[in-house]
Order: C-alpha cells, then structure tokens, then sequence
C-alpha cells in the first residue's frame, strides 16, 4: 500500500457510495487510521448490509513477503496512544517478531491484519481484532490452493504456532480444550480443505476466537457435523443453496473456544467483475429480495471492483488504487445478517490502467468466440451456429453486462441462441435507439421507459434478460424477460403488489396479454407452495404465439404436487427421465411456463447445481440420464468439460467461462429436450494483495 495509512482510506472511501458508507462512517475510518504506520498492503472496509451505513469496520493487512514488516516492527511508529494501551503490547510484541526474517514465524505466516470495531466514536486507542494466517499455501494461491501447492501445517505444527501467536497476543495461552477443538477441525477437513486463519477479537468481550477454513462447498455441512458446530446443519445447507450460485469452494468462520461455538460465518465472491458474471448479479438480486441488503446498496455494491489512477500524498510517482469485493452471511442462533468486504490496494501505476473488461460491450463477443482461448469446442456449436450468433450479437449495442450461449444437447440440433443481460444501472439510453434501428420497435420503446432515472420501471425491474432464437439465417426476434424476485404471495396486500408488477410489466412490454392471460399467471403464482418465487416474467416473441413466460422457484420435493394443482397434462411418466436427478438433489430448481393457456402444456425444469462440471458427481449422473434418453451427445457431454474454467485470451484479458444451469423441456407426447446455459464473464483486473477476508 502506498503512502500513509489515513491517505489511502481516503481514496478508498471516495469511490464508496454513501448507501454503503455514510459520512459519519468516513470520519470514524479516518478516525482510526490517523497516525498508523505506512507498511500494510491493503485492507478492507466491512459494511454491514440492509442498514444505512453507518458502521463501517476497517481491516488493514500485512504481508510476510511485501517488505513493509520492519515499519510495522518499530513501536514508536505506532501512535503514543496505541504504545501506552496494555492491550496494544501483545500485537506490538507480535509485530517486532515477524519482521524477524530468521524466526519460525516469519516462514509460517504469511499474512496478519488487524481489525477495528467502529460502532461508536469512541476515542482512541481503539482495541484491535487480530487475525493470521496460517495456511503456507496462501500467500500464493489464495482460497484455491492447487494439489501441488505446499502442504498444510502438521498438527503438531498447527497447535504450536496457535498457542505461540494467541499466547502473545491475548496474553493467554489458548487451553487444552480449545486446542483439541482445533485439532477436530484440521482433522476433519476433507481432500481439497485447508484451514487458512485463525483470529482473536480483543476488542470484544471475553476475547473471542475464530477459526478461518475453505473447503468444497458439498463436504461443509458434513465438516461442520464432525467438529461439532450446535447448529441447524439445514441452515448452512439453504445459505449454500441460495447464495452461494456455483461456488466451487466454501470459505467459513467458526467461534473456536473449549467447543465450537454456533456463530457461522460463509463467504461469498466470484472471480468476475459484479457488472459482468451473471452468479454476482444473481447473488445481489437474491440478497435484495430477501431483505439482507438495500437496493441502493445492491448498485453500490456492483460499482465499487474496478482499479483507478490517483494522486497520493508523498508519492511522486502515478499510483492506482484497486477495489475488489467480497460477502459474507454471518448466522448466529438462526439469525442471518450480511456483509460486504470492500476490498482496497494501492500501487504503483506504471501506465494508465484500463478498467476491467466488461463481456457485452458492442463489438466484444463476437471476436470472443472466435479467439482459440474461448472458443465453444464444435461438437457444442457447429460453424453455421457460430455465424448465426455472431451475426445476432453485432445487431446489440453496448450495455449488456453479461451473456449466455444456450446450447441443445441432443445429437443432430445444432441450434445455438444467444443471451445478453442488462442492468438498469449500467444500461445505456443509446440501447433504445439501437433497437429501433433493429427493427424492434417495441423493444426499444420498452428501453427508452425502462432507462428513465426517476421513473417507476426503473424502480421495479433490476435488470433484463434479452434472449435471440437462432434456428436458422433469418434476422431473429428478441424475447425479452424482465426481473421481479417477487415471493409467492402471502395474502391479499401481497397478491396485489405481484398483480400490479406483472401488469405493468406486460403493459410497458405492450404485450397483447388480456385479463385472462394476466389471471392465469396469478393463478400459477399463486398456487406456489412455501418458500417459492416468481423469478423472471417474459414475453417471448421469438417464439410461435409469442407466450407469456414465467421463471418460477421452488422446493424439488414441492414439484409434482404443484404441476398436479396447476391441471398440467403430463404424468410422472413424463417426468421420468428426470427422476434419478431429482431423486439425488439438486441445489435449485427453476420451473419455466408458457402460459399460452390456463394450464400451460409445455415446461422447463432448470436443475442448477452449486459446481456444475463433470467434477460435480450429481451434474455428470444427470448427464449420463440424459445420454441414455437420447436427450445428450455423448461428444457435447465430454466438451463441455473443456467448457468451464478461466481462459486468458490474446490481448491479455482474462474471462470465466461456467454452466449456469441444465433446462429440461418436457411436453407430453414429445422427446425430452435438454439445454445447457453456458455463460462468460469477464474476470476483474485486480488481485489484491490481502485475498480474502478474515
């Protein structure tokens, strides 16, 4: 980090938006960064969410590696205050023995930070939070330490260095029993988990211990059974299943003490930008939905990651500072609150940085598809598709933040449509005008209502989902699918809130739906069993008879019963192909219906999975059921495990390419369909130093 302390929390603050961080906030952050020694690489400011902002905690971090250990070490650095608070000598103590580049501890840690509380205007000294690393792999590879990575620390390695750094910093040894505690957890990780920090909060009463781990997201819930957490292990296994959208790996916090304690704390972050990888936007939109986060700080949020030039004092050369972004759910006795992690650095500015790339500009996908690094492998898109969906996305404009390829899995279709996603935060008014010039008329005049800033759409709709039909050369109609992430109602003031967004959805669409067709959607929505949406409403003109779309969630278990209830002419012999996946689990389950009658014949059923690649045991069975119903290529099956992973293309730019979800059509008298949604998303420029929240 350059400069000093104060300068940097500066800047960061300046690009956070007061939904996030209030000005009471900002002067309670300068407050504690006044007079803190320049050696830390970065930090981070934790936000609580779906509150006004006004407390922000600030976390500052070191590295073993980053050469600023010997500022750090000096105590009159720090601030006379800080020097003279007995609560201050431990980490003091600590500091001057890490920078010792010939002690154990210099080689075994490669990362602290200390915290600070920030509820109040307390005066200074404020009391730190402590935290560090233990993982050797870290400083490296972060949360995702490959195989070959350097090995975890032993146990007897592990219990020394706890009872070292904890002894020092708290003044206290920790017991036997926190200790055996700590051992339980090490020993019960499975292939692939490593336990990364461990923390004492002496700012808190009764100095608190945590412990920090990251291991597959699948093995959580049967981790958390083997240490002991008293938990519901329900609990973790919804916040998984609704929050953490294709997660590969899960990143927890535990109270560590003679026992685990039942706080519970799970990490949330994607390697792309907010603006661009369809899982952030998702999150977000779910996080708003569900009440643990404001739509205000929903937008802030997804305009905070990005890398930019400024002046420091003290630093002659051009430096940039760069913003990442992380979310945590913290559960306590049932109870979940959200967080988010502002991630911050500075550096030295050599040219002048470009912000990260955004997959959607005009122009950017079709040379996209076309670079060898990302390319669709042909037995998932033949050259005739490829020509059809570059042709489509030379038609969009710019202000897309993200797209999806939607692939048929059956031998002998070889039809690839096209998806583009706009937020009406990033969207450009020029959208309208470059539809009209389409020939979507009715698209642009949705657009140009939509983009007003103060008008009611704008308030209601998040974000859109633009979808392009390909099956042949002719110029494709847009179906276009707006968001509500509207709770099955739950009585009379309810229905009528879901009434009237679906209504002036459909009215702003000019879609040609009478009373009829609106009460027929009402009716499905209302029908939904506890714990369901409706996710998205669509009107697909792309489509014979141009239905009425609606993208519902629900429970799996919930699913026969309620297409029962709704009159749907299909037996469980229809749904049969697709039993053994329901029968395993999924973590989602969508349900789309094309109301072109009161009961819709035809549906889809998306079956999403948290880590949906061949590695995912449930994906690959699920795949495996469609080959052998004739639903699924055995050459698209195995392409679309050279499909998923970060492919770094030829001007250097980096993106994600994933498997959002499986859509199984099913109609009765017709042969399954299977569709897999392929997304790419630009990965985010930045690589903070500090890599993960504590």
């Amino acid at each position: 980090m350059l400069g000093d302390v104060l300068s940097t929390i500066d800047a960061a603050c300046s690009f956070a938006e007061p939904a996030l961080v209030s000005r009471a906030a900002r002067a309670r952050l300068r407050s504690a960064a006044e007079g803190l020694p320049a050696g830390m690489v970065g930090g981070f400011l934790e936000c609580p969410l779906a509150t006004r902002g006004e407390r922000v905690d600030l976390l500052l971090a070191a590295r073993a590696d980053a050469g600023g250990l010997e500022r750090l070490a000096r105590s009159e650095a720090w601030p006379e205050s800080i020097r003279r608070a007995p609560a201050w000598q431990g980490v003091l103590t600590f500091w001057s023995r890490w920078a010792d580049r010939r002690a154990a501890l210099f080689d075994r840690i490669p990362l602290a930070l200390i915290e600070f509380d920030l509820e109040d205007d307390a005066q200074a000294p404020r009391l730190p939070g402590f935290h560090f690393c233990v993982d050797p792999a870290f400083a490296k590879h972060g949360w995702d330490a490959p195989p070959e990575a350097p090995a975890p620390l032993s146990a007897a390695d592990l219990a020394t260095l706890a009872s070292d750094v904890l002894g020092t910093v708290t003044g206290v040894a920790p017991s036997p029993e926190c200790l055996a505690a700590l051992e339980r957890c090490r020993a019960a990780l499975p292939a692939g988990g490593r336990l990364l920090h461990l923390s004492a909060m002496l700012s808190r009463q009764d100095i608190p211990r945590k412990l920090n781990a990251v291991l597959p997201s699948e093995q959580l819930v049967s981790w958390l059974d083997a240490i002991g957490w008293p938990g519901d292990l329900e609990l973790p296994a919804r916040l998984l299943a609704r929050f953490a959208l294709g997660q590969r790996l899960a990143k927890v916090d535990v109270a560590l003490g003679a026992s685990i304690g039942p706080r519970l704390g799970l990490e949330l972050c994607f390697p792309g930008h907010p603006a661009s990888d369809p899982r952030w936007l998702d999150l977000l939109d779910r996080l708003v939905a569900d009440g643990l986060c404001t739509s205000a700080q929903g937008r802030a949020l997804t305009a905070w990651p990005g890398a930019d030039e400024l002046a420091l004092p003290g630093v002659a050369w051009p430096a940039r500072i760069e913003r990442s972004l992380e979310i945590k759910l913290v559960a306590d006795e049932g109870a979940v609150q959200a967080k988010a992690y502002l991630g911050f650095t500075t550096r030295l500015s050599l040219f002048a940085p470009e912000r990260p790339a955004v997959a959607g500009q005009r122009g950017d996908l079709a040379p996209l598809l076309r670079d060898p690094a990302i390319a669709l492998p042909e037995p998932l898109i033949t050259p005739q598709a490829r020509e059809r969906v570059e042709a489509a996305a030379r038609l969009l404009p710019g202000g897309f933040s993200s797209w999806a390829l939607e692939v048929r899995l059956a031998p002998g279709i070889d039809q690839v449509d096209l998806l583009a996603c706009a937020r009406a935060d990033d969207a450009s008014p020029t959208m309208a005008l470059a539809f009209e010039r389409a020939g979507w008329a009715k698209e642009a005049a949705f657009l140009e209502r939509w983009l007003r800033p103060e008008g009611a759409l704008r308030r209601t709709v998040p974000s859109i989902w633009l979808e392009l039909d390909l099956p042949d050369d002719r110029p494709p109609q847009p179906s276009v699918s707006v968001a509500v992430m509207a709770r099955a109602p739950g009585g009379r003031g309810a229905e009528d809130l879901v009434r009237r967004t679906v209504c002036q959805v459909l009215e702003a669409l000019d879609a040609p739906f009478g009373e009829a067709a609106v009460e027929g959607a009402m009716r499905c929505v209302r029908l939904l069993p506890g714990g369901s949406r409706l996710n998205h409403l669509g009107v697909m003109r792309g489509r014979p008879a141009a239905p009425l779309r609606l993208a519902l969630e629900l429970p799996p278990t919930a699913l026969r019963a309620y297409l029962r209830e709704l009159g749907w002419e299909g037996t469980d012999e229809d749904l049969a192909p697709l039993s053994p996946a329901l029968a395993r689990g999924v973590d989602r389950l969508g349900l789309a219906l094309d109301m072109t009658e009161d009961a819709p014949r035809r549906v889809g059923l998306e079956l999403v999975y948290l880590r949906p690649s061949l590695a995912e045991p449930r994906f690959r069975a699920l795949l495996e059921d469609l080959t052998a119903h004739e639903a699924c290529d055995p050459r698209k099956r195995a392409a679309l495990a050279s499909w998923s992973g970060v492919a770094q293309i030829r001007d250097g730019r980096r993106f994600e390419r994933g498997v959002w979800h499986v859509k199984c059509v099913i109609e009765p008298g017709a042969p399954l369909l299977a569709k897999s949604y392929l997304f790419l998303a630009a990965v985010a420029a930045p690589d903070l130093a500090p890599r993960g929240a504590p």
